[in-house]
């Protein structure tokens, strides 16, 4: 990467492909969590020697060579990132200040730091709790007339097709979709791929209309529930965070709540403030 970008890099916000961390005498402890983060969303820039709110404060000199053999070598190593992803990081000299930049890739394979899988969103990295982790073939939610089945999990997939225990692939999907209707109405089932694969199911209410202020038109595919609970906790609990809010909606899927958080923003319900770590989610008063 050529100087000017990194100048250009340094000059931007931190978010979800973006990290400072100041660093000044030794390798931060929550290295390795966001370079596997970042290798299992979308890649980023990590930069060493420069403080959250963009202020260079450079690398000591003396030690900055160990730094960089340490990052180096510590890729490669399973404690800290399994499977290994060798990364090779880079000086620059800003304003006087050494800088060392680290640029990550997106991986196609679920990694681990430490036995944890590592996620990242504009709120930073997040612990991933998963019992069947995959690298998705898509992203989003799956149209069950025009899909293409693959399994999981292929090695536990291919022990029971050699057993004679496993049904068709996709069938589960399909069938879930065909039967809904006698118990939802027309009311659909949503199947969203990602680094975790995960499904909401319709349950009839006896509610009507949708969220406050004429948003009940846009709220349809089975989501009025969960984008009503999703606004309430936020309309109760100003500023929180999206991992805060998982947790306190049962842990919901993280994939799933992004994607209703963005709807929400979309239709004017809520509104993000503050900083990209520090910052958190607020209804909207009509």
């Amino acid at each position: 990467m050529s100087i000017e970008r990194a100048k250009k890099l340094l000059k931007q916000n931190e978010g979800i492909s973006l990290e400072f961390k100041e660093s000044k005498s030794a390798l931060p402890s929550s290295l390795f969590e966001t370079i596997c983060a970042m290798l299992n969303r979308n890649g980023g820039d990590i930069f060493l020697g420069v403080k959250n709110n963009g202020e260079i404060i450079g690398v000591l000199e003396d030690i900055v060579q160990v730094m960089l053999t340490n990052i180096t070598n510590l890729s490669n190593n399973t404690q800290k990132l399994d499977p290994p992803f060798i990364l090779f990081p880079q000086l620059y000299v800003i304003n006087k200040q050494t800088v060392v930049h680290i640029q990550v890739p997106s991986s196609s394979q679920i990694h681990k730091s430490a036995g944890n899988i590592f996620d990242r969103s504009n709120d930073g990295d997040f612990k991933v709790i998963a019992k069947n982790a995959n690298n998705p073939h898509g992203d989003g939610p799956i149209d069950a007339n025009n899909f293409a089945p693959f399994p999981k999990n292929p090695t536990l997939a291919k022990f029971f097709i050699q057993i004679g225990r496993v049904d068709e692939l996709g069938s589960g999907l399909l069938n879930v979709t065909r039967y809904i209707k006698h118990y939802a109405g027309k009311e659909k089932p949503l199947f969203i791929e990602g680094s975790s694969f995960s499904t909401e199911i319709p349950i009839p209410s006896n509610e009507n209309g949708g969220l406050s202020g004429g948003s009940n038109g846009g709220l349809s595919g089975g989501l009025n529930g969960g984008l009503k609970t999703l606004l309430n906790l936020i309309e109760k609990n100003p500023g929180l965070q999206q991992k805060d809010l998982s947790q306190k909606l049962n842990n919901r899927p993280l994939r799933t709540l992004e994607k209703q958080i963005n709807f929400l923003v979309q239709n004017g319900n809520i509104i993000r403030k503050g900083s990209p770590k520090s910052g958190g989610y607020f209804k909207v008063e009509n």
